[in-house]
């Protein structure tokens, strides 16, 4: 059982793995309606039924289950999205299948509680927050910080209404905005905002699987005051220390939120000697980040993972390239899309293993600053991440957008 999609495709790449596996898979999802049609396509080419469910709410993904139990043999529940990952361990743990602690989902995914933990367990890994409801207050506290900060909400992902601010008064205009927002992709958005210093320094993620970190992946993030992630290069094209220096610390936030099991995709940056965690996610990265890992080491993370929720051995690693990267095109301000060219040329070239729309023609989009501010994606492979790296941003780029641009 799937328990709701992310949009950049990881559900459906798990679906492929549990077909392998032997077992079929069913999508619950409250979302199907605002998927993009060609992710909508694969999951009915996959043979994978979608059956209509309030995702959000613990009582009916259980009824849905419980429903799906009667007529087949229930051999695991997952999610691969962020928002619905503890109700579905919480479901895994009602119907006594394998998965996470829900608590220590729950203790990963709400920021102020994940920041405590680690300034009581793990201090040299954290930086100083703050976090209220009023904005004035918030913006007092904040300066006691010291400026630059980075302001967010304290359960939303995908650099999501988080924002860089210098200033008192953009700390409060930005808590204003963030507890304003009511409802974000069908969630409703808890009304509290979180303040924290901000980490100079080159940002990294680290991907975790059955308590082992596989692959360290170098990140490509936008200009400020915006955190919009552009790129991702697998692996890192930093020196083996470094590596060390981002798992070490992954692993050890991972032991004191209590999350062992599964996977994990921690974020964090590094700076000189120290490491500081920005995000500690209790699931598999996003981004196509897996098949990243995938081409270039030979690693299935979805495949692992898939096996552990349905309580098999891990698989056997294949081989990989030595290097994939990829690279995102990104909406202006505003405006509707008219059309789409060169995908048919950019599939052709040998070193682009994928080219994915998340935005099709007609549609009309304002941007928030967030990942959903991203059209398309091209994934290339080449002997290092560096030169991966390169082809897809060079493919990206050959990737042609035409909008009609609404003034901002």
């Amino acid at each position: 059982m799937i328990v709701e999609t992310p949009r950049t495709g990881a559900g459906e790449s798990a679906a492929v793995r549990m077909r392998e596996c032997g077992v079929q898979p069913v999508l619950l999802s409250q979302m199907a309606a605002d998927l993009p049609a060609g992710l909508l396509d694969r999951y009915a080419e996959l043979g994978v039924p979608v059956v209509k469910c309030a995702t959000f709410d613990l009582d009916e993904v259980l009824r849905a289950c419980g429903e799906l139990a009667e007529e087949y043999e229930l051999r695991g529940i997952a999610s691969f999205y962020e928002y619905t990952m503890e109700i579905a361990a919480r479901a895994a743990l009602v119907f006594g299948v394998p998965g996470p602690d829900p608590d220590a989902v729950a203790r990963c995914r709400d920021k102020p509680e994940m920041r405590d933990v680690l300034r009581d367990r793990a201090p040299e890994l954290t930086v100083g927050h703050v976090v209220g409801d009023d904005p004035v207050l918030v913006a007092k506290r904040a300066a006691e910080l010291g400026f630059p900060v980075v302001v967010k909400p304290v359960h939303l992902t995908g650099s999501a209404f988080v924002k860089l601010c210098a200033t008192e008064e953009e700390v409060r205009d930005q808590a204003r905005l963030i507890l304003a927002v009511g409802e974000y992709v069908g969630l409703a958005v808890r009304p509290l905002v979180q303040v924290e210093e901000y980490i100079h320094g080159a940002e990294f993620s680290v991907e975790v699987v059955s308590g082992r970190a596989v692959a360290v992946t170098r990140k490509v993030i936008g200009p400020e005051p915006y955190f919009v992630e552009l790129g991702h290069l697998v692996p890192a094209p930093e020196p083996e220390s470094v590596h060390r220096q981002a798992a070490v610390a992954a692993l050890t936030a991972l032991r004191v939120l209590g999350l062992e099991w599964g996977a994990a995709h921690v974020e964090l940056r590094l700076s000189g000697d120290q490491t500081k965690i920005i995000e500690v996610n209790p699931r598999l990265a996003g981004d196509r980040i897996p098949e990243l890992v995938r081409l270039a080491i030979g690693v299935d993370l979805t495949t692992e993972l898939v096996r552990a929720h349905l309580g098999l051995p891990p698989g056997e690693p294949g081989t990989g390239t030595g290097g994939a990267a990829i690279a995102f095109a990104v909406a202006p301000p505003s405006g509707r899309l008219r059309s789409i060219q060169g995908v048919d040329d950019v599939l052709a070239r040998p070193d682009v293993a994928e080219v994915r729309l998340y935005k099709g023609v007609g549609v009309t989009y304002e941007s928030n600053g967030s990942n959903r501010d991203r059209v398309a994606s091209v994934i290339a492979t080449g002997e290092n991440s560096a030169v991966a790296a390169e082809r897809a941003n060079d493919a990206v780029r050959a990737l042609s957008f035409d909008w009609q641009e609404f003034p901002t």
